[in-house]
C-alpha cells in the first residue's frame, strides 16, 4: 500500500507565499488610497493673504479704509491695546502703566524703555507726543483725528481755524502743544473735560507712534518748539494735505512686530519679522498681502493653498464653508450695515425722475417726510435680507445702541418688518396723494458689493408690492462715477457698511445723528434735541447717568428714523487649518493681526 505524506509541498509553499505578498501590495495600495493624505503646507513660514483693493498709503493719521489699518496695526503700535477679546478693557503697550487725576481731566502714561523702532532708533516720550500732535494738526478731511482733538482742545477739528488769522493760528498751535507734554519718562494729557472713552480712542490706529526723527528726515511737519515761536504759525501748512503729498506716502517705521519690506502697487505689500521686536519676534517670518479683485480668484487661492487666508464678504461664506483644508472662525462684530436717506437730494440728480410727486418722480426733500422714512423703515423684510445677504442673527435698534458694546439696551425700540404699519403710513404721507399717485426713483450700485445689490433688490420688491403705483429701479454704475454722484448730493438712498472707531456709544451717536456729523451733513439731518443728548452723553462719566441719556436718545432717532440698521455682522474669518491662531480674535479689529499666528501641518 502507497502512503502520502500529509505535509504542505514546496510548490503550494511557494504559491502561498505569492498570495500572501500579493495581498500586501494590494493592501498597501488600497491604504495608500484611503489613507489621510499629509498636508503638505505651502510657503512654510510665510503668510499669503488675499483680500480686494489696493493702500493709498501707508500714513496711520491720514487712512481710514481697514485695508491699510490692518497693516498699520501689524506694523505699528499705540500706547495702549486692547485686553484679549474684550472690546472695553484696556492693557498697557507702548505704555508701562497710566493713572488719571480725580476729575479726570489729566492723563499721565508712563513710557517703556529700551522699545526699538525698526530704524533702530530707541522710542521716547516725545516720539509719542510728536505724533499725536502730527494726527491733530494733520485731520485730514474725512479721518478721525477728532476723536483726540475734541477732548484736548475743545474744537472739533482745527480745520475750522481761520488760517489767515495769524493770532488764532498761534493760539491753536499753543493750546494743542500745551495739551500734549512730554518729559524724559513720561507722557501727559490734559483735557478741557472728562472724556470717558479716551482709552478706546488710544487704541486706534490713526493714533500710533511714529519715529519724530524719521519723519522729519522724510520733510514731514517738524514739531512745535517752545524756543522758536513760528512753529506755533506754520503747523497749516501740514494740514489736510492732498494724499500724493504725504512725506513718507508708501513708507512705514513703526515698533510693532512687523516691518514694510516692499510695496507693489495693485499687487500686492510684504511685511517681514522685525526681529528686534520688544515682545519677541514673530513666528513668522513674512506677510504677503496680494490685492486680488476677483472673488473666483480668490477663492480659489485659498482653495488650492496659494492663500493662507482671504477677507471674504459674507455673501459667499456659504461657498467656502466645508472646504477640504479650510476652516473658519466666527466673531460677532461692532460692524453694521445701514440705509441712509437723503433730506435734500440735488434737483439735478437722474435718480428722482421727474423731481415731482406726479407718478414718475419724486420730489428732492421726499424723505425729509417723517411718515415717509417710517413707511420704509416698517415696509422692509429684514430677516429676508439678513438672510440673503448676511450670516447674522443680530440686529441692533440704531448706529450707536450695538450689542456687546457699553450701554447696550436690549429694550430699545427699532423698527421690524410690518407690511401695516408700512401702508399706514404711506397713505398718511402727503395727505393721501403719495398712495394715490404713487412714485418713481432710482438706486444705484457698484459691482463687487453683494451685500448692497441683494438688500436693494429685497427693498424693491417689497416696496412694490405694496402698491403697484410704487416703483423703484436699480442701476449698477461705476466706482467713480458713484462716488461722484454721492459727492455731487445726487443720491436717493446710499447703504455703507462701518464699524465704530471706539467701544463707545458717542462715536456712532456723534458721526450718525449730531447735525455736525459726518452723515447728517450728506443727508441735512438736523435735530437740536439731538445735539443736545449726543453733546451730554460724552461729558458725562458717571455710567448710570450716560446709560439714560443714551436711552433717551435711542428713542428720539427712533421717532425721527433719519436712518436704518440693517443689521449688525457676525463676522467669518477663513483660513487654511495649517495656519494656528486666530488672528481676528477682538471684535474691535479692522483685520488679521498677525502676532502669535503659526504656520504648520
Amino acid at each position: 500500500m502507497k502512503s502520502y505524506s500529509k505535509g504542505i509541498t514546496k510548490l503550494q509553499t511557494i504559491i502561498l507565499l505569492i498570495v500572501v505578498l500579493v495581498a500586501c501590495v494590494v493592501g498597501y495600495f488600497v491604504y495608500l488610497q484611503l489613507a489621510p493624505k499629509p498636508i503638505v503646507v505651502k510657503n512654510p513660514g510665510v503668510i499669503v493673504y488675499a483680500r480686494p483693493g489696493e493702500p493709498l498709503s501707508f500714513d496711520p493719521a491720514y487712512e481710514t479704509w481697514y485695508g491699510v489699518r490692518e497693516i498699520v496695526q501689524n506694523v505699528y503700535e499705540t500706547l495702549v491695546f486692547y485686553d484679549g477679546s474684550s472690546a472695553d478693557k484696556f492693557i498697557p503697550l507702548l505704555a508701562e502703566s497710566w493713572y488719571t487725576s480725580p476729575d479726570g481731566l489729566t492723563w499721565v502714561f508712563k513710557i517703556r524703555k529700551g522699545i526699538k523702532f525698526h530704524n533702530g532708533e530707541i522710542l521716547t516720550p516725545q516720539d509719542v507726543e510728536y505724533s499725536l500732535e502730527r494726527c491733530i494738526i494733520q485731520d485730514r478731511a474725512g479721518a478721525r483725528a477728532y476723536l483726540l482733538t475734541y477732548p484736548l482742545t475743545g474744537i472739533p477739528t482745527v480745520r475750522a481755524v481761520n488760517f489767515k488769522d495769524i493770532n488764532k493760528v498761534r493760539e491753536v498751535g499753543m493750546t494743542i502743544d500745551n495739551a500734549i507734554e512730554s518729559n524724559a519718562t513720561h507722557v501727559i494729557l490734559h483735557l478741557k473735560f472728562p472724556y470717558p472713552p479716551l482709552l478706546s480712542v488710544l487704541c486706534q490706529s490713526w493714533f500710533s507712534v511714529m519715529n519724530k526723527k524719521w519723519c522729519v528726515e522724510k520733510g514731514d511737519w517738524p514739531g512745535f518748539n517752545k524756543s522758536d515761536p513760528t512753529t506755533y504759525e506754520t503747523w497749516p501748512q501740514w494740514n489736510n494735505p492732498p494724499r500724493e503729498n504725504l512725506p513718507h506716502r508708501f513708507e512705514m517705521c513703526g515698533t510693532g512686530p512687523f516691518m514694510l519690506e516692499s510695496y507693489t502697487p495693485a499687487t500686492q505689500t510684504v511685511l517681514k519679522r522685525f526681529d528686534d521686536y520688544w515682545r519677541g519676534p514673530a513666528k513668522i517670518e513674512r506677510i504677503i498681502i496680494q490685492y486680488v479683485q476677483e472673488w473666483s480668484t480668490m477663492k480659489l487661492m485659498l482653495q488650492t493653498g496659494d492663500a493662507d487666508m482671504i477677507l471674504a464678504s459674507a455673501a459667499h461664506y456659504d461657498e467656502l464653508t466645508g472646504m477640504e483644508g479650510v476652516t473658519y472662525y466666527e466673531l460677532d462684530t461692532p460692524l453694521i450695515w445701514y440705509i441712509q436717506f437723503n433730506f435734500a437730494i440735488s434737483p439735478d440728480s437722474p435718480f428722482i425722475g421727474s423731481g415731482k410727486l406726479d407718478g414718475n418722480g419724486i420730489p428732492p426733500d421726499f424723505f425729509a417726510n417723517p411718515d415717509v422714512r417710517k413707511a420704509f423703515a416698517y415696509a422692509i423684510n429684514y430677516d429676508r435680507i439678513v438672510k440673503e445677504a448676511f450670516s447674522s442673527k443680530l440686529r441692533p435698534s440704531n448706529h450707536f445702541n450695538l450689542i456687546g458694546l457699553p450701554y447696550y439696551w436690549a429694550d430699545a425700540p427699532k423698527y421690524t418688518y410690518d407690511p401695516d404699519k408700512a401702508v399706514y403710513y404711506f397713505k398718511k404721507a402727503y395727505n393721501g396723494t403719495l398712495w394715490n399717485v404713487g412714485f418713481k426713483f432710482t438706486l444705484f450700485y457698484t459691482a463687487g458689493w453683494p451685500e448692497v445689490k441683494i438688500t436693494f433688490s429685497e427693498i424693491k420688491k417689497d416696496i412694490e408690492a405694496l402698491n403697484p403705483k410704487f416703483q423703484i429701479e436699480l442701476r449698477e454704475v461705476e466706482l467713480a462715477a458713484a462716488n461722484q454722484y454721492f459727492l455731487s448730493n445726487q443720491w436717493v438712498i446710499e447703504m455703507d457698511g462701518r464699524k465704530p472707531d471706539m467701544a463707545d456709544p458717542h462715536n456712532h451717536a456723534y458721526m450718525f445723528y449730531h447735525s455736525t456729523g459726518t452723515w447728517p451733513q450728506y443727508q441735512h439731518y438736523s435735530n437740536p434735541e439731538v445735539d443736545k443728548l449726543v453733546d451730554e452723553g460724552i461729558k458725562t462719566m458717571d455710567p448710570s447717568k450716560r446709560a439714560e441719556i443714551y436711552k433717551k436718545l435711542c428713542q428720539l432717532v427712533f421717532e425721527d428714523c433719519p436712518s436704518i440698521v440693517v443689521v449688525q455682522v457676525t463676522k467669518r474669518w477663513y483660513q487654511r487649518t495649517w495656519v494656528k491662531g486666530n488672528p481676528y480674535y477682538n471684535p474691535m479689529f479692522v483685520g488679521p493681526f498677525f502676532y502669535g499666528l503659526e504656520k504648520g501641518g
